[in-house]
């Protein structure tokens, strides 16, 4: 084998464990990001059950307003007129 072909194997052996670090370089950054992409769509979710629930509290809130503006102020004109 002369020089020429010696540089060239060696080089292709280099090129070689190059790519076999970079490739489970990036298959590291991959689980790493799907952890994350995971933690975040927990995390999303519980945000979504959290606003549902301020959601549905807000419109018990506007109901019982509704209900004590009806009782402080009577049934409304409509009824008293019907009553007269």
């Amino acid at each position: 084998m002369d020089k020429e072909t010696a540089k060239e194997e060696a080089k292709e052996i280099a090129i070689a464990q190059l790519n076999k670090r970079n490739t489970e370089t990036v298959e590291v950054v991959l689980r790493v990001m799907q952890k994350e992409i995971t933690d975040l769509k927990i995390v999303v979710a519980s945000l979504n059950n959290t606003i549902g629930g301020l959601i549905e509290r807000q419109n018990q809130l506007e109901q019982k307003i509704n209900i004590q503006k009806v009782q402080v102020m009577g049934l409304g004109p409509s009824v008293k007129e019907d009553k007269a």
